[in-house]
């Protein structure tokens, strides 16, 4: 006992000199000393912290040192005028640093803006205006409010609007004729006194020549151009009596077409837009009504996407898809008549109405352990011996591999009477994986409690509270006989994963969403997130539906060897380096940060 405790005593040493010596950044001599302290205590529990503290700090010291020599070159690439090269190392300091962080809002785009204006001014004074004005909006891309840029902007702009509207006018008709760009042109040209004035002649000789040439094959097009003309140029009589020469007929159908984008039915719209394209498409009339059928449709497709997002976002939370409903409303208002629309509302209405958290599922009022806890020790002995595998409503079938982001694909085994398994989407096969069903969540403590409540071998969590967070605290055997236990009440194949097998479905053939994952986040100092885990459901999901693979608790997978790992990362790592690659041994030992996804071999025929 004394040399044990001896022996304690100079690893603790050891350990002491490795964190005065990590201090002084000296990250391979704190490691040897980490080395030499196991050599006397190797199951001493501060080891394994203090390796964690000093590969930790390693990484944000490598970080660090990378970020500074990225900024050094951008300083270098700025100053040389390497635009190209500036913006690439640009975008690797974003992936490094922190969104509001005042090198990328501030000092780096001042440095590339400044860059931008000189090649902007260096083009600009070879009478490469067009090729000015493209860099010129780049920078005022990066810096809205640069001085140098929005002055070259006001010297440049004239000079490409007149070498553009020159072109048009020599070549004009209804279909390149846009009356509101070119008379934004126009009023950007009447700024410049020195400019406008010998422009305004020559437009109106150009545009007098182009109405009469179209006037001898469609004359339609001649009074088109005469009319836009003159509403630009009002002061110009040749404009104004070519206009009085070739009258429009009217569309008759035009108030028609603007009630129908009144009463949100575009479809319609459209369908009436179509069908005069043949004889109108060059009238102003039709053309503006082109022009707010796109303008309506691109809203109304905005709003969709903004629909398709806050759904996803949503999971199967109910308060969260009842909300994604009123983006859907808006979208349906704008667009009454488009089918898919109708039918997004009625999968949407799907979703909501299997929503764990609704409060009309009588079903879901039954998931909870508590119910059955509550009825005594007697029924839940009855309810294990007398339990045979039932049929159930969902399960997991070949025809719903690939579609588990939707809520009629998510599927599960019946463990009782009203009581369901882990929910499970199914995974299509691959080169060299056949079609299996892995747990759309973690195994939650929900999950978990329904085993304890009719097995008795440990205690069901009665706040139900906590019964979305995953379970963690047990140990790689108590999770094997989890599995066990499932595929004995379902009389099926349940286990853990194997690494390659969870690394398929995670990566669902390459369809991942924006990383936004529960692991170590700091902001100024501050962690504001990977604080601890969250519900299982929260978070965006893969192409094949799986939530949380990343981040919140690591899970256990067995490797190619058969032992045991802890894959794709926990909430108490960083956030750089949460990713599906992300594994490490696994003791078998239950802990805070580790939980797991239970696997089922069999998916049916479908």
């Amino acid at each position: 006992a004394d040399l044990g405790t001896y022996r304690e005593s100079i690893a603790q040493q050891y350990v002491d000199r490795a964190n005065v010596t990590l201090q002084q950044q000296r990250f391979d001599a704190a490691a040897n000393l980490i080395d030499r302290a196991g050599k006397f205590a190797p199951d001493l529990a501060l080891l394994q912290e203090t390796r964690t503290r000093i590969a930790d700090t390693r990484t944000e010291f490598d970080q660090q040192q990378r970020i500074k020599g990225l900024k050094d070159n951008f300083v270098v690439q700025t100053d040389s005028d390497d635009t190209t090269a500036a913006q690439q190392t640009l975008e690797e300091l974003k992936t490094l640093l922190a969104t509001d962080d005042n090198y990328l809002t501030s000092s780096a785009p001042r440095l590339l803006a400044a860059s931008y204006a000189r090649l902007a001014e260096r083009r600009g004074g070879r009478g490469e205006y067009s090729g000015a004005m493209q860099l010129i909006e780049a920078g005022l891309a990066l810096a809205p409010s640069d001085p140098a840029l929005k002055e070259l902007r006001d010297e440049y702009v004239v000079e490409v609007n007149i070498t553009d509207l020159r072109e048009l006018f020599r070549t004009a008709s209804a279909a390149n004729f846009n009356a509101d760009e070119v008379a934004r042109k126009v009023d950007e040209i009447r700024n410049n006194p020195n400019k406008s004035t010998e422009f305004t002649r020559e437009a109106e000789t150009l545009l007098a020549e182009r109405i009469r040439a179209l006037a001898n094959t469609n004359e339609e097009e001649a009074a088109f151009l005469a009319e836009a003309a003159s509403s630009i140029f009002g002061t110009s009589s040749v404009l104004a009596d070519l206009r009085s020469q070739y009258q429009l007929k009217p569309w008759p159908e035009f108030n028609l077409a603007q009630n129908l984008v009144g009463d949100g039915k575009l479809t319609e719209a459209n369908g009436l837009l179509q069908s005069a394209a043949g004889e109108y498409s060059g009238h102003p009339d039709y053309i503006r009504f082109q022009q707010v059928m796109e303008q309506r449709i691109k809203q109304a497709n905005e709003t969709y996407d903004g629909y398709v997002q806050a759904k996803d976002a949503a999971g199967s939370s109910y308060n969260d898809l009842r909300q994604a409903r009123k983006l859907l409303t808006r979208v349906q208002s704008i667009w009454i008549d488009n089918p898919d629309y109708d039918a997004a509302e009625d999968d949407l209405n799907a979703l909501i109405a299997a929503a764990p958290d609704n409060p009309g599922n009588k079903v879901l009022a039954r998931e909870q352990a508590a119910d059955l806890t509550a009825t005594g020790a007697g029924a839940l002995a009855a309810a294990q011996a007398d339990w045979k595998p039932i049929a159930s409503p969902r399960e997991c079938a070949s025809n719903l591999a690939g579609y588990g982001k939707r809520a009629k694909a998510i599927c599960f085994d019946m463990v009782y009477t009203g009581w369901r398994g882990p929910q499970m989407v199914v995974v299509p096969a691959g080169e060299s994986h056949s079609t299996f069903a892995i747990g759309k969540y973690e195994v939650s403590v929900g999950d978990y409690s329904k085993y304890c409540a009719l097995t008795g071998n440990c205690k069901p969590e009665m706040n139900q509270a906590k019964h979305n967070n995953p379970m963690t605290g047990i140990s790689l055997e108590d999770a094997e006989k989890y599995g066990e236990w499932l595929s004995e009440r379902t009389g099926k194949t349940y286990r853990i994963p194997s690494k390659a097998e969870w690394e398929y479905a995670a990566n669902a053939a390459g369809d991942q969403p924006v990383k936004n994952v529960n692991c170590r986040t700091e902001l100024n100092g501050q962690v504001i997130k990977g604080t601890g885990v969250t519900s299982v459901r929260d978070g965006p999901s893969n192409g094949w539906g799986l939530l949380n693979y990343v981040g919140n608790v690591q899970e256990i997978v067995k490797d190619e060897s058969g032992g045991t790992l802890a894959i794709g990362g926990a909430y108490s790592d960083p956030r750089s380096k949460c990713d599906i690659s992300l594994q490490r041994p696994y003791t078998g030992t239950g802990d805070d940060v580790t939980g797991f996804r239970i696997l089922l071999e069999e998916s049916g025929a479908g």
